[in-house]
């Protein structure tokens, strides 16, 4: 058997082994929300093969609910400028437009997931092209149809 003084060095090189892969582990499953992977990682620790395993393995998948989930990692986002991702929506808000009939703020908001602000740049752009009619003047009344 060992010693005293060996068992203790073979304990700290141990936790030396372990405490990185620990931290990397628990500070990804923290900053990626998943709880459960947070609570399985804090508990089970038998020489840190959890905690590797979820850094290279698990923590490499998109986190639900991401924009990429149903995407491969391997596959390359398009390259849009951002006057293309604004066409592009400003276009799918006049298709929603007509196809309604008419349409407030927040429902733009709601199509687009974006902003106050951005919803109304966009519905302002429409209206300066001659492409939508604003009704009133200011509030929730406000909506606009068609041209």
């Amino acid at each position: 058997m060992l010693n005293g003084f060996e068992d203790l060095v073979i304990l700290i090189l141990i936790m030396l082994w372990t405490l990185p892969w620990k931290g990397v582990a628990l500070w990804r499953a923290s900053r990626r929300g998943e709880k459960k992977w947070f609570i399985a990682l804090l508990i089970l620790n038998i020489l840190a093969v959890l905690d590797i395993l979820y850094i290279f393995v698990f923590s490499k998948r998109p986190a639900k609910g991401s924009v990429g989930e149903n995407k491969k990692l391997s596959e390359p986002e398009p390259d849009l400028a951002p006057s293309t991702k604004k066409e592009e929506a400003k276009d799918k808000l006049l298709e929603a437009i007509v196809s309604r009939g008419r349409i407030a703020n927040n429902d733009v908001q709601i199509l687009l997931g974006v902003s106050d602000a951005t919803a109304t740049n966009y519905l302002d752009e429409l209206e300066k092209e001659g492409k939508i009619k604003q009704h009133g003047e200011i509030g929730r009344g406000v909506f606009y149809t068609p041209k």
